[in-house]
């Protein structure tokens, strides 16, 4: 049984469906990642109305994400993602992509209170990338 907690509607048409675990809201939020080229930005933003944008050196993307619960867990969720638009710039490691139309599905693993880990299986054994909460105005 999945339930899904943040909803939009993606390029194959999941219907929205919200929940309202607050446990699993903790993907939501400004997160950054330490381990770029000193000087260049990763930046990961995942808004509560299913819209997620990406900063990594002068790319910058935008599209909808959905998390959906995995049974028998708090700490891990399934992340469905697609790219509506790009602007085709160069990322941190100097490469150009054109990721409008395509969506992925991976895992975002909970890392204590200010870290996600983004990875290809829901073990944590195969992970992309470690993303820290970024301090707000309104966070401690």
């Amino acid at each position: 049984m999945h339930r899904r907690v943040t909803a939009c509607t993606l390029a194959f048409a999941l219907v929205p469906f919200f929940a309202s675990a607050a446990d699993l809201r903790f993907v939501q939020g400004d997160w950054f990642m330490e381990s770029v080229p000193p000087g260049c930005e990763e930046r990961l933003t995942l808004t509560p109305d299913g819209i997620v944008r990406v900063v990594s050196g002068e790319e910058r993307l935008e599209g909808t994400y959905l998390v959906e619960e995995l049974a028998g867990t708090e700490s891990v969720v399934r992340f469905i993602r697609s790219i509506t638009k790009v602007n085709h710039r160069r990322d941190c490691a100097g490469r150009r992509t054109d990721e409008k139309g395509v969506t992925r599905v991976g895992y975002l693993l909970k890392d204590g209170d200010t870290a996600i880990r983004l990875c290809l299986d829901a073990q944590g054994s195969k992970c992309l990338a470690t993303y820290k909460r970024a301090k707000t105005a309104a966070s401690p």
